[in-house]
């Protein structure tokens, strides 16, 4: 047990790959360039869902969505979803390891992968930090209340006009300047707790071996104070958002990984003041990515675009050691391998690398209750809420809904590709589909 490396995993919540100077992208992130210097980035990571719970199901289990089934369906959502990954009966990395002898502590800031979830089997430590907190809570129930009004503040201000409750209006007021002030003083939408996780870990005595999980937060949505405007209702994939907004947003995103990359450089020195770097295994990685309306869609969940499944990956592997990445791709559902493989000295590339990716969809995990009777509801919630699956290889992207068949996406070097005018490539794909053996899942002709 002595020669087991230590691990720790840090999911970068909702960071999509290329937004990182690494990959082509903008954000200055020293920290995160300082760990991959000692290491390896991985160019062909891909999510093994688009959203949260059934890629972290399967980054602890090693298995995708269609096998550990903690997923989303048409009668099954989010909310439905809490309890899955108890329920699944499955071992977690971290149960793995703690037999193992392993010091296990995770802390994260998604409510998705909190205590009670699941997701906390096998840690003998495990702390949740509600990004959203609110230092106020009687205003804050004040304008959980208010919901019952309307959906929007504008919608509920003229309700309560009409209804000559000017006195709860001001109330309502009052309430959201004070929620909104609380959310300034300790930086949120901007910084969402991962400041106090990163607290909590740095005045933690890991234990060698240790295995150290983390989830930060600050690259989910929101990107903009609770009084502004927002597309965090986009669920139909298709609002409109007005030019500057849209820019602010993008910018807020880029800035959010600069922020985040302070918090990953402190687990880091933590891990350097303890003298554990050389043995210590790092994988930073995410679990999904983010549609910023390159394609109309705004956010992550049903669609297979690659804003959302492309994610980074590096790895810093212990006592110094270094692997030649291949050219296949990296599918998330092989970090547990790896570090399985890290505690007989075998972890690598090989570990890793595959010739495919799939990614897999069984509907929204959005609820579209709140919406029915709407107009075009039907037509809306049944164009978003379709099971689909995407896959990569070679150079070559396939995507298909599942439950007519239909071809989505087929991409080749990048660009648009006519099945008909590359059958070989095509039919490559649609086998690698037809392999997984889904028999509600429609495959092409």
């Amino acid at each position: 047990m002595a020669d087991f490396p230590n691990v720790v995993m840090v999911v970068l919540d909702t960071m999509r790959r290329d937004v990182l100077k690494i990959y082509g992208g903008s954000a200055r992130t020293p920290c995160i360039e300082a760990l991959a210097s000692d290491g390896e980035v991985y160019r062909n990571c891909i999510a093994p869902s688009p959203w949260t719970v059934p890629s972290h199901a399967t980054l602890f289990t090693g298995l995708t969505p269609s096998v550990h089934g903690v997923h989303e369906t048409r009668d099954r959502k989010i909310f439905e979803l809490y309890g899955a990954m108890a329920e699944s009966g499955l071992e977690t990395l971290a149960g793995y390891l703690r037999r193992r002898g392993y010091d296990t502590a995770g802390y994260s800031a998604n409510p998705s992968v909190s205590p009670g979830t699941g997701f906390d089997a096998g840690f003998s430590h495990f702390q949740y930090f509600d990004m959203k907190e609110k230092s106020d809570q009687e205003a804050s129930a004040a304008l959980g209340r208010a919901s019952s009004y309307g959906r929007s503040k504008w919608e509920i201000a003229k309700n309560l006009l009409k209804e000559g409750k000017l006195s709860e209006l001001a109330r309502l007021y009052s309430a959201r300047r004070r929620v909104s002030a609380g959310y300034r003083k300790r930086g949120f939408p901007m910084v969402k707790r991962g400041d106090a996780i990163a607290a909590a870990l740095s005045s933690r005595r890991l234990e060698e071996p240790f295995f150290t999980f983390v989830n930060f937060c600050e690259m989910h949505e929101p990107y903009v104070r609770p009084n502004e405007p927002s597309t965090v209702a986009d669920i139909f994939g298709r609002e409109k958002v007005d030019p500057p907004l849209l820019k602010k947003i993008r910018q807020a995103y880029v800035t959010e990984a600069e922020i985040v990359d302070g918090f990953v450089g402190s687990i880091v020195q933590h891990v350097k003041s303890l003298g554990a770097y050389e043995r210590t295994l790092f994988v930073v990685t995410s679990d999904h990515g983010q549609a910023l309306k390159e394609k109309g869609f705004y956010g992550h969940g049903s669609y297979m675009y690659d804003e959302i499944l492309e994610v980074p990956l590096i790895v810093k592997y212990p006592k110094g050691k270094r692997q030649t990445p291949t050219n296949g791709y990296q599918p998330l559902a092989r970090v547990p391998e790896l570090v399985k493989d890290s505690l007989l000295g075998l972890e690598g590339s090989g570990s890793l690398d595959a010739g495919a990716a799939v990614a897999e969809s069984f509907g929204s995990p959005e609820s579209f209750s709140k919406y029915a009777g709407t107009e075009g509801f039907e037509a809306k919630s049944d164009a978003v809420d379709r099971p689909r699956k995407a896959v990569y290889s070679g150079s070559s992207k396939l995507v298909v809904d599942g439950k007519d068949g239909r071809v989505e996406e087929f991409t080749v070097a990048g660009r648009p590709g006519d099945p008909k005018e590359n059958r070989e490539e095509y039919s490559r794909l649609r086998a690698i589909l037809a392999e997984l053996k889904d028999q509600s899942f429609a495959i092409p002709g």
